[in-house]
């Protein structure tokens, strides 16, 4: 089910630590000492939750953009029309999981990052103030970036959980990692629900008492929101769809892609009969846009085209057709002209600029 929101954007980190300050009794080790890269960001619960807040606050779309530069070497890489759809590509491509997990891995390396110096900031922390109890957690926040979604966020840190050194688990510090995002979200009981990930650490396995205390974080969360928290099967991330953000202003081909997802009347039709619908566009542009052309369109004729045009691309991605299936075909140019109902004239233009193309001229 497709999600969309207008208007103004609320940060969530803010909330966040003011949920940590109001709610848990949260107290900010920066104001208590100087700020420090080895000092964590809250103590909370008397000290029972030693939080360290971390925001995915950088664009990750030029990783995904170099990552694709990447994949154009191969032979095997797909053109689509636009912006490159992963996904589709990876259908059309050799070893699609292996490529699947090399994209989330671009993505991920922030939160690697993350990972890896609340590790140190945690492990200090633990030295600092020594307590028999108390959960060590990683507090990931999604400042309104569609590609940090809970299925790979989840698959990236559970991978890092996994890892382990000669001495033990590489993240012996971390108990569990909390990531919150309101870009991504499902509707239940006519309601808007975001999701709360807890992923758990080596830890909570011989100490189950921590998991018991992350659900009281997770649960606390939720109320303090006024929202109600469901419980999913851990494997259930990616029923959580990306919000789709209208703006206000927007260029006429942005707005009629949104027009086509919230109704994506070609969904219907057979891959031939989108080819068909595609000749047709391709030839009316063609028409009004090429000088010399023996027949133009109006304005509105051209407008309309192009907007289905539009629509044809987003289809076309969503079946992950590249554009070697509609490959230039002269049969094809020739049957798009007659259900069209075009002139002769057309007809035998089209076999004049095929004579050319063959010829080279």
């Amino acid at each position: 089910m497709r999600i969309e929101r207008t208007g103004a954007v609320e940060r969530l980190t803010p909330r966040v630590e003011k949920f940590l300050r109001d709610r848990l009794r949260g107290i900010s080790l920066d104001e208590v000492h100087s700020p420090q890269l080895t000092r964590i960001d809250y103590s909370c619960l008397k000290g029972l939750v030693a939080v360290e807040l971390k925001t995915l606050e950088g664009d990750p779309s030029e990783r995904t953009n170099n990552f694709v530069e990447t994949l154009r070497e191969r032979d095997d890489f797909p053109t689509f029309f636009g912006e490159v759809p992963l996904e589709a590509a990876f259908k059309n491509m050799n070893e699609p999981d292996k490529l699947r997990l090399a994209a989330m891995d671009r993505v991920g390396r922030t939160i690697v990052t993350h990972m890896k110096k609340a590790d140190d900031q945690l492990a200090r922390h633990s030295a600092d103030y020594p307590r028999r109890t108390s959960l060590r957690l990683l507090l990931l926040i999604n400042e309104d970036h569609p590609e940090y979604d809970p299925e790979t966020v989840a698959w990236i840190v559970r991978r890092e959980f996994a890892r382990t050194t000669e001495h033990g688990p590489r993240y012996s510090n971390i108990d569990a990692v909390l990531f919150l995002t309101e870009r991504h979200g499902q509707v239940i009981h006519d309601l808007l629900a975001f999701p709360i990930s807890a992923i758990h650490g080596p830890a909570t396995v011989t100490q189950p008492w921590k998991e018991n205390v992350l659900d009281y974080v997770c649960e606390a969360w939720a109320r303090w929101q006024n929202r109600s928290s469901f419980v999913f099967d851990p494997e259930a991330t990616a029923s959580f769809e990306t919000i789709e953000h209208i703006s206000d202003e927007m260029p006429h081909h942005e707005m009629w892609r949104v027009q086509y997802r919230r109704r994506p009347y070609l969904r219907g039709l057979t891959d031939d009969q989108l080819r068909d619908d595609f000749d047709e566009v391709m030839l009316i542009t063609t028409l009004w846009g090429l000088k010399g052309s023996p027949m133009k369109f109006g304005m509105d004729v051209a407008m309309a085209a192009m907007e289905r045009f539009g629509h044809i691309q987003i289809e076309m991605h969503d079946r992950a057709l590249p554009m070697e299936r509609f490959d230039h075909e002269l049969d094809r140019q020739l049957q798009a002209a007659k259900r069209l109902n075009l002139p002769q004239a057309v007809f035998q233009w089209l076999q004049e600029i095929e004579r050319e193309r063959v010829s080279g001229h």
